[in-house]
């Protein structure tokens, strides 16, 4: 947050993609993916030597961080329609005068409690959460001494993976059960035999 503020990391490469590529959705889900400490793809970044000065440029994660940046900045609501939003989180037991109640080996009592992240800003969410996504830590790929070259390979290789398409994101929506049989029957030898499906169709889903 404080390298964005203070422009210590560009996102401007005029060879990246604009902000905003994100739907609801994808936010939302950034959000969620966040509070269940899931782990979420490195970010990457390269050094450049310019007129002496040393610039860190972006080349992937832009969307990663430019939301998150955003959401803690209250520049939007979680979607409702995200994977996962009744979220645990730990909380800490107090005395009547604010204090942190202690157990009997003095360590800080705490219980666990449930919330629903959907249609929330980040000031409406309790301050564990908010702790969580100020602390999370990232995994972070940096290429030293770059030349624009070497940016350009390097947006051009972080780009290259193919997205799911709405049939294959669809079936993850089925679970195991019932998408190992959808996959069963898809494999039967009518549909391959009298369903003129094209190979290409099968590897898409």
């Amino acid at each position: 947050m404080k390298k964005i503020d203070s422009y210590t990391i560009r996102f401007d490469h005029p060879l990246q993609r604009e902000s905003g590529q994100w739907s609801p959705s994808m936010k939302g889900n950034l959000i969620s993916d966040m509070l269940q400490d899931n782990p979420i793809p490195s970010l990457v970044f390269a050094e450049q030597v310019v007129n002496g000065l040393a610039v860190i440029w972006d080349l992937d994660g832009k969307q990663r961080c430019t939301n998150i940046h955003s959401f803690v900045n209250d520049g939007y609501k979680i979607s409702r329609n995200i994977r996962r939003w009744n979220l645990d989180y730990q909380t800490q037991v107090k005395n009547e005068d604010g204090t942190l109640k202690l157990d009997e080996n003095g360590f800080p009592q705490s219980v666990m409690n449930t919330f629903d992240i959907r249609g929330k800003k980040f000031s409406e969410l309790p301050e564990e959460m908010q702790d969580k996504i100020k602390d999370y830590n990232f995994e972070i790929v940096k290429y030293l001494n770059c030349s624009n070259e070497d940016i350009a390979y390097h947006i051009a290789r972080y780009n290259e993976g193919k997205p799911m398409n709405a049939s294959q994101k669809g079936i993850t929506r089925l679970g195991e059960e019932f998408a190992a049989i959808v996959k069963s029957i898809s494999g039967m030898p009518f549909f391959k035999d009298l369903g003129g499906y094209k190979v290409s169709e099968a590897t898409n889903g």
